[in-house]
């Protein structure tokens, strides 16, 4: 996962109070804003319970109100330390972490725990999942949700994920991965009606495509994901194989479709929308 700040904004509440918040971006999306006070606590924490030899510094607390170009250096040293956190397993997967971004998420768009919503997931194919979800709900358990509704086997379901994608024209592209730490109902709220959520496997040796074609409903996502890569130019076949392959398909010869595809060269290969990448000032 990759943190950013590219913004701080100063608030003013209604009793004539200032303070300044932090925009978080995950993987380039706008996930909350939090104070600085909240870093702060959850620096001391972390401090706490885990090795943070190397985290780097924190920016300190300041007596005084800030310039313009204090808020700057504090924001450059926030997005580093979050940064750092990332890179960092046995800090990012931790629950003390994950919940600090659910909370501050679920705040940032003012969505309580108990708070009720439908969430629709498509499959690969187009076919939708209506869930209801409470503001507690986040991408594992709406993952498991999803995954039960269509009969996947509980053993399989690690090996699929909701994924973020735009629809373009005639293709739908992906944007990336929903983390753990994320509501998918949040993800989604922030954006226009061009995106939507979407189960499909995650993982990027096909070896594991033998495990899931042990079981039918499994094998199924694997025969649509295939079907969807060739129509979206994904995977390229020779004519003659693509002529062998609409003949299993009209079969209802699934397997065999699947083990066909998985020969061509690109198969495996995701195709994520076009990226912007900022070079650092010289």
């Amino acid at each position: 996962m990759f943190f950013s700040i590219p913004f701080c904004r100063d608030i003013t509440e209604e009793d004539g109070s200032n303070y300044t918040v932090y925009e978080i971006h995950l993987n380039g999306a706008v996930h909350s804003t939090v104070r600085y006070s909240q870093l702060h606590k959850l620096n001391e924490t972390i401090q706490k319970r885990f090795n943070t030899t190397n985290l780097g510094l924190f920016p300190p607390k300041k007596l005084f109100s800030l310039s313009q170009h204090e808020k700057d250096e504090r924001k450059a040293l926030l997005e580093i330390y979050l940064q750092t956190i990332g890179q960092q397993p046995e800090i990012a997967k931790s629950n003390l972490f994950i919940d600090f971004l659910v909370h501050s998420q679920k705040e940032f768009n003012k969505l309580s725990d108990s708070d009720t919503v439908k969430l629709t997931v498509y499959q690969v194919d187009g076919k939708t999942i209506s869930i209801d979800i409470t503001g507690s709900d986040y991408t594992p358990e709406i993952l498991q949700y999803a995954a039960a509704s269509i009969g996947i086997d509980s053993k399989h379901h690690p090996f699929f994920a909701l994924f973020l994608v735009k629809q373009e024209g005639h293709e739908k592209h992906i944007i990336r991965k929903l983390q753990d730490m994320e509501c998918p109902y949040l993800a989604l709220k922030s954006l226009d009606d061009t995106h939507s959520i979407e189960i499909r496997k995650s993982y990027w040796d096909p070896k594991f495509d033998t495990i899931l074609m042990q079981h039918h409903v499994s094998l199924h996502m694997l025969f649509i994901e295939c079907i969807r890569n060739l129509e979206d130019r994904w995977i390229k076949p020779k004519s003659e194989t693509m002529k062998g392959l609409k003949q299993l398909k009209t079969a209802g010869l699934k397997e065999q479709f699947v083990k066909v595809v998985r020969s061509e060269s690109l198969y495996g290969y995701m195709k994520l929308c076009t990226g912007t990448v900022k070079l650092p000032k010289s």
